[in-house]
């Protein structure tokens, strides 16, 4: 089982999450011809994009993936598919709608930015849609040659033209919005010439209840997860400003590593674990494939927060350089929110997803608790803390829930020593950052590390 994991992971889950890589590719160019203002700015409308992408999809394409293999058993997998497609085209006209009905009064209440900066993120929802079910069919057909085109070939277009745009045009933040819109519905135009089977629109209304039903109670999850990964960044552009948030944009890019990974690893076992569902006896695979999240991840921690000074410097212009210091508890916070796709698993095998959105919530509420309280006096460290305390109270509620309504043997004794261990090792660079040189600051980072790695697993 590990060698077909990490074959797929190589392929099918780096490649699902390999357009994310744009915003590490872009940000050395967007960072120094936008500044840390323009850059703040970019990164708040990529956080606006987020929450319209959730009410958009309501999360369709999970109901799909849930029920792939047993409609595909039927034969009518093109009726699944074209009732999730249907959906997706209905919701964009809706929102679309709504969102040319409150242009006027949007333009007046909100004056941290220009609100025509939304309209070509409004109109790449539905590319955005489309092309996500197409990925999501594409590797449940294991196709993976096609799978890494589609990919690579969306990243390339996107990071060219968005660069493009924001160098030679010099059109700033609405260029590169502008720029992703148009590159998206290239990419669907090609989709729909070249795989036009996988593109069909077919109606079942019966379909269109089962895959609702599952997917619908999971959108207060995907909320919560959105306030708890967005909800500081728009703290931070109405209480503190635009420039600090460019700064925590960066920390965010930095630890995107780890987002990353972790993305490619939930693209890569959603799959394998909608089919174990079905399976008997299989609990135990989950256990083992906790253990190997913790182990491999925990290096990859260490990793990131021992490079992040030379990453940054990469990235970005001096002053971006602040962004270092809180990196490694934001690196954290991401890794116990990667964790939370196996912690979960008990609540979606018995399909009460419910239960995943009151963890997800309660971690958002969790944080903008901390943020109200204490943005003003702590800055961008509350926001990092407010990030990762929601992070880890969602996946102990998850793990709590998930345990009781289906039983997974998990070693309790890996998760807690993670948890301890990782959360102080992630205060170090705060503590340490000001008072060392560069390569002093990293041979401490990377020791500490190596400590915290051996009394985890040895």
């Amino acid at each position: 089982m590990s060698k077909k994991f990490l074959k797929d992971f190589s392929i099918y889950g780096i490649g699902g999450i390999i357009s994310r890589f744009v915003g590490v590719i872009t940000a050395p160019i967007y960072t120094r011809f936008l500044n840390t203002e323009g850059y703040g700015m970019l990164d708040l409308i990529t956080s606006i994009s987020a929450i319209l992408i959730i009410f958009a999809t309501m999360e369709m394409h999970s109901g799909y993936a849930r029920s792939y293999f047993e409609v595909k058993k039927n034969g009518q997998l093109n009726q699944l598919r074209g009732t999730v497609m249907l959906f997706f085209v209905g919701s964009f006209l809706l929102l679309l709608l709504v969102f040319i009905l409150l242009y006027p009064f949007l333009n007046h209440w909100i004056k941290i930015f220009e609100i025509s900066l939304l309209i070509p993120v409004v109109l790449k929802l539905l590319p955005t849609m489309v092309i996500t079910l197409t990925l999501l069919t594409i590797q449940f057909e294991k196709k993976p040659v096609i799978y890494s085109l589609i990919a690579i070939g969306n990243l390339v277009l996107t990071a060219g033209c968005g660069i493009f745009a924001v160098t030679y045009l010099d059109l700033g933040v609405s260029g590169i919005l502008w720029s992703n819109a148009i590159v998206s519905f290239i990419v669907v135009f090609i989709l729909f010439i070249v795989l036009f089977k996988y593109t069909r629109f077919n109606f079942n209304m019966t379909y269109l209840k089962e895959t609702a039903l599952y997917s619908v109670p999971i959108v207060p999850a995907v909320l919560g997860s959105w306030l708890n990964n967005y909800i500081g960044r728009i703290f931070i552009a109405g209480t503190l400003s635009l420039s600090m948030l460019g700064i925590y944009s960066i920390a965010l890019k930095v630890g995107l590593l780890m987002t990353l990974a972790g993305g490619a690893f939930k693209q890569t076992w959603s799959p394998r674990a909608n089919e174990l569902f079905t399976q008997k006896e299989s609990e135990p695979l989950f256990a083992d494939v906790l253990n190997y999240y913790l182990f491999g991840f925990s290096f990859l921690l260490v990793f990131i927060i021992t490079a992040s000074p030379i990453i940054v410097r990469v990235l970005a212009p001096a002053e971006f350089y602040p962004a270092i210091s809180i990196i490694g508890i934001i690196t954290v916070g991401m890794f116990w929110d990667g964790a939370k796709n196996i912690l979960g698993s008990g609540n979606n095998w018995v399909r009460k997803t419910y239960y995943n959105s009151i963890a997800s919530i309660s971690g958002g509420i969790i944080n903008i608790f901390i943020l109200y309280f204490f943005i003003k006096t702590g800055g961008l460290f509350i926001v990092a803390v407010g990030f990762t305390a929601g992070s880890v109270i969602q996946a102990i509620l998850l793990l709590y829930t998930a345990q009781k309504n289906h039983f997974i043997p998990y070693s309790m004794k890996n998760l807690l020593l993670s948890l301890i261990l990782l959360l102080s090792y992630s205060l170090l660079p705060y503590f340490s950052f000001q008072y060392f040189s560069l390569f002093s600051f990293m041979a401490i980072q990377f020791l500490v590390g190596i400590v915290i790695l051996t009394l985890m697993f040895y």
